[in-house]
């Protein structure tokens, strides 16, 4: 982690979490190996600014794994959580995707909504619907930022559907979740661009739905009316605004 902001305060909070002074916002980038693979850290930085910015105490983490961003010094202890990373094919959903180098070829593992989706323990996976219930409810936003991250997933088996931002808001108790429905490009101009407007207009004290409306029509004026994805946003909670820095309820 790089710190940006001093912590001054940490009080213990539940489940092994703590929650600090200033709140703490973790962004997450991943590089998958290979010359053509997707390089997400720069988007990551884009974000890690406005929220420092915005006065919350903030670490951007790279290539790291699952296991390091659900644990108690990341997730179970934000109150802005957010991973710009891979995300299912097209017609699928329930998951979100690290790579940590270090592991080599199979670098990546991933976040998923819920066990109706496959394996949610082992060497490669966490399940977001099983044991985060009462760990992750002070997180005020999370941010799932990859392709079709806020779709419904296979073999819907529960009352979420498998869908990550479904699972996080309404299962988990976080305050506003965000994901896409569609693939989504990563470049200067389009996830670039929308990392620093959605996370510019969260600042300036727009709602989460205000800020993601922005952030598209951003990314489509650069790109010549084209979007590239990020105006499929699916939004639970969009009413929440993330400043002044607060923890969720």
């Amino acid at each position: 982690m790089l710190l940006a902001l001093a912590i001054l305060v940490a009080n213990v909070s539940g489940a092994g979490a703590a929650t600090h002074t200033p709140p703490w916002a973790d962004v997450f980038g991943n590089h998958w190996p290979g010359p053509d693979a997707l390089d997400t850290t720069g988007t990551a930085s884009k974000a890690f600014a406005q929220l420092g910015l915005s006065g919350y105490g903030t670490f951007q983490t790279n290539n790291t794994d699952v296991f390091a961003a659900m644990g108690t010094s990341d997730a179970q202890s934000d109150a802005v959580w957010v991973n710009f990373g891979h995300g299912p094919t097209p017609g699928n959903g329930g998951y979100i995707t690290w790579c940590n180098p270090a592991h080599g070829p199979q670098c990546t593992t991933a976040l998923y909504a819920n066990s109706s989706l496959g394996p949610c323990s082992g060497a490669d996976a966490v399940c977001l619907k099983t044991g985060y219930a009462t760990s992750i409810h002070k997180i005020k936003l999370m941010v799932f930022a990859g392709c079709n991250t806020g779709n419904n997933g296979p073999n819907l088996a529960d009352a979420q559907q498998s869908n990550l931002v479904k699972t996080a808001f309404s299962y988990n108790g976080v305050d506003s979740a965000i994901g896409f429905t569609s693939d989504v490009g990563f470049s200067a101009t389009t996830s670039d661009a929308w990392a620093d407007k959605f996370f510019a207009k969260l600042r300036a004290g727009s709602t989460v739905a205000v800020a993601a409306l922005s952030a598209s029509l951003t990314v489509a004026s650069l790109n010549g009316g084209n979007a590239n994805g990020w105006d499929n946003y699916f939004i639970n909670g969009g009413g929440v605004t993330i400043v002044p820095p607060a923890y969720g309820s």
